[in-house]
């Protein structure tokens, strides 16, 4: 993970401006850690306004089922773009998507996330 985009994920994610929510980027008042990524990264688009996002940079988005076909979670995939952009692996994107909704789909706080992206990241 490039550095500065660390430095500016972990003080959004410990600012407390960012509601934490679960299954898309953006709904309502929530944000997923990868909305709150984008809100901070993208100067023209905004996870708050994704309409407005150029064709490119669409998150593609799917759902995750188990053997009965009950959804597990959500995921919410940025760009390859968008990711060397800021120097975000694959696995670490993965990793923040796991981190935000767990295996019981509460995930962990945006404070607790921060403080495992800046021990383990």
């Amino acid at each position: 993970m490039e550095p500065g985009f660390k430095r500016m994920l972990l003080a959004a994610l410990r600012g407390g401006e960012y509601t934490k929510g679960v299954g898309s980027l953006h709904t309502g008042e929530c944000f997923c850690i990868m909305g709150v990524a984008c809100d901070i990264t993208q100067p023209t688009w905004t996870a708050r306004n994704q309409d407005d996002m150029p064709d490119k940079w669409k998150v593609h988005s799917y759902e995750s089922k188990d053997s009965f076909g009950h959804v597990q979670y959500w995921h919410a995939d940025l760009p390859e773009e968008w990711l060397e952009r800021n120097g975000v692996s694959s696995e670490e994107q993965i990793t923040l998507i796991h981190l935000n909704d767990g295996e019981d789909v509460d995930g962990l706080s945006f404070l607790q996330m921060a403080d495992v992206i800046e021990r383990d990241m």
